[in-house]
């Protein structure tokens, strides 16, 4: 506040001390007021004034792991030399988890393939193959190309041309599946079969009397059925249905998934909020594998459901759900399973689920268009059971599919085949395509404090030019859905700005025209909160004072009283009120920095009191 504001000084002190600080001296005769406590200046050669910036950069180490950051010209910095730990990290650096994996992730991304250490660039493009309005779409591979199945009907690609196949009935299909020589098709009026060669029409091998739910799968060298409530094992003759293995509890219970076990079968279901894993056992009796009853294995959370399921690698259980991705281990000594989290967690059901090399995909949407994600097996994140994960191929038409994919197969050179709901097969092509957008949105930066930062530097290096550019976007807390172009990098190792304003923390968008590679970049910000100020003060200290008018103020112990508020000041830590007009016109609010009081002659016999220099060193706290 402006000293003009008080007559004189006086009023309520943050101490309580005798004979009282207040001296009867009008404001406009006191130097410097602290805390409504006077003092006067002893500005000389020796005891200079000064003011200067404090220190507003904290102190920098270089403890990540990747070698320079923070450490050079002065500037934060952050960086990333690689992607491949995939997706869904929100803060680059935050220390709530803190993972070295976490610096080779990010937040989300469209299109672009990041499996490659150092490398991103574009996925492989996709083709709508055969086109099919049915809810459900299977396609299995063949020894050269591809059968489909669809409610109405049955198509086989021989590496040539398509072929219809009569499956041997005019009721809709509700299952399929295939053992690599003949194809299955389950429907309300019976289980039918056909080899995949020649155009043999199909031939019923089980009698059904009901649509009810089917679920059909080829699964340790047998045929499965889920038909409504029950599971059945078709490996003796029809056309009645043998026993079932297991009946559940509940009529409303219907199957969705069989596949393997290290030493079984297991089927995956659900009824209501309810859903649940059931082994079967294999066992050997007279040389001859013998189907156990069900046994439940996993329970899942309360109304997550099971859609889709693959055993994979030979370890693994791999679940498709409601909510997402999990990756289960089997225990092979106990022959028992623990639930593991959700690697992936998806806004819509993960309706299909297959492997290929050391990743698994699920068909699911991903920012509200059909898609797969994939998850890297061979890249966990944590001891719990997370796995890197991260959007994979997209479908055509530049994003305006909706539909769940249904099934998920790979040809020889891992090329994917999708069977989408309502759409039909679609088909990954051999290179990418330039009119789907690609992007990768990089996790939120905030150099490891919410303080404000001015985030003023980027720098990208890769593989990419005129021909073939990187847009950059940014997005801030000011509007954190916008993204607002920046640059389009045409030159590697360029470095361009960023625009910066005040603000906790920046995320890039990299968009890439087709031929264009990513291989890292750099962000560089300095601290954007208000500089402080210090402010070193030299002032007279005794029990008597001359003030500018020539008027002496004072008695015996004023200036003991006065230092001893300081010293109180001093050791509360708190803030106070500095006023100076000669010096600066605004009163601040300051915390004290340093405090030292020197007194050059001795206080004699006469015990003539304190009486010297104090040098106040105060912080400005706005």
């Amino acid at each position: 506040m402006p000293i003009g504001v008080l007559d004189t000084v006086g009023g309520d002190l943050p101490l309580p001390l005798g004979g009282g600080i207040a001296v009867g001296v009008p404001a406009s005769d006191i130097d410097v007021l602290i805390d409504r406590v006077p003092f006067w200046l002893a500005i000389d050669a020796d005891h200079p004034y000064e003011r200067a910036t404090a220190q507003w950069q904290k102190q920098q180490s270089d403890q990540q792991p990747e070698a320079g950051e923070q450490s050079l010209a002065g500037w934060w910095t952050r960086s990333q030399m690689s992607f491949h730990f995939g997706a869904g990290l929100d803060y680059l650096d935050t220390n709530a988890r803190p993972q070295e994996e976490d610096r080779l992730r990010f937040k989300t991304s469209r299109n672009v393939n990041v499996w490659t250490p150092g490398v991103v660039r574009r996925l492989n493009g996709a083709v709508l193959e055969r086109a099919k309005t049915a809810q459900r779409v299977w396609v299995e591979p063949t020894d050269d190309g591809w059968v489909l199945a669809w409610d109405t009907g049955v198509e086989v690609y021989d590496g040539v041309s398509w072929t219809s196949r009569d499956y041997g009935t005019t009721q809709p299909i509700r299952g399929f599946c295939t053992d690599g020589v003949n194809y299955y098709a389950a429907t309300p009026d019976g289980v039918w079969s056909a080899p995949l060669s020649g155009t043999a029409t199909a031939t019923k091998a089980y009698t059904l009397s009901a649509d009810l739910p089917m679920c059909l799968g080829w699964v340790k060298q047998r045929l499965m059925l889920g038909y409504g409530a029950g599971v059945y094992s078709l490996d003796v003759a029809g056309p009645a249905l043998p026993a079932a293995r297991m009946t559940h509890p509940l009529p409303s219970w219907s199957w969705s998934a069989f596949t393997d076990s290290p030493s079984g079968i297991l089927a995956c279901g659900f009824a209501g909020s309810s859903s649940a894993v059931f082994r079967f056992e294999l066992t050997t009796l007279d040389d001859a594998p013998v189907l156990g009853p069900g046994i439940a294995l996993l329970s899942l959370p309360l109304g997550e459901r099971v859609t889709s399921a693959c055993y994979y690698l030979g370890s693994v259980l791999v679940l498709g759900t409601t909510r997402g991705i999990r990756i289960n281990a089997f225990d092979s000594f106990y022959g028992t399973m623990s639930l593991g989290p959700l690697s992936v967690e998806t806004e819509a059901p993960v309706t299909a689920i297959a492997g290929f090399d050391r990743y698994v995909f699920g068909g699911t949407r991903v920012a509200g268009e059909t898609s797969l994600v994939r998850v890297d097996l061979g890249a966990p994140l944590d001891d719990q059971g997370h796995y890197a994960w991260a959007p994979d191929l997209v479908m055509p038409d530049l994003g305006t599919w909706t539909e769940a994919p249904t099934s998920i197969a790979f040809g020889p050179d891992g090329r994917k085949a999708i069977g989408v709901g309502t759409r039909g097969l679609v088909l990954e092509t051999d290179a990418p395509d330039g009119a789907e957008s690609a992007w990768l949105q990089t996790a939120r930066v905030r150099m490891g404090t919410v303080e404000d930062k001015y985030f003023t530097y980027a720098t990208l290096r890769g593989e990419y030019g005129t021909g073939a550019p990187i847009g950059v976007s940014a997005n801030s807390p000011a509007a954190p859905d916008e993204w607002a172009s920046i640059y389009v990098a045409t030159v590697s190792s360029e470095r361009f700005g960023l625009k910066p304003q005040p603000q906790e923390w920046i995320a890039l968008r990299f968009d890439f025209s087709e031929l264009a590679e990513l291989g890292s970049y750099q962000i560089q910000a300095l601290p954007a909160g208000k500089r402080q100020r210090l402010i070193s003060l030299p002032l007279t200290v005794s029990d008597y004072v001359l003030t500018r008018s020539g008027v002496t103020a004072g008695y015996p112990g004023y200036a003991r009283e006065r230092l001893q508020l300081l010293e109180h000041l001093d050791e509360q830590g708190v803030e106070f009120t500095v006023a100076a007009p000669a010096l600066f016109p605004e009163a601040v609010r300051c915390v004290n920095e340093r405090l030292a009081f020197t007194q050059a002659a001795d206080v004699g016999d006469a015990q003539g009191g304190t009486d010297g220099i104090l040098t106040l060193i105060v912080r400005t706290t706005a």
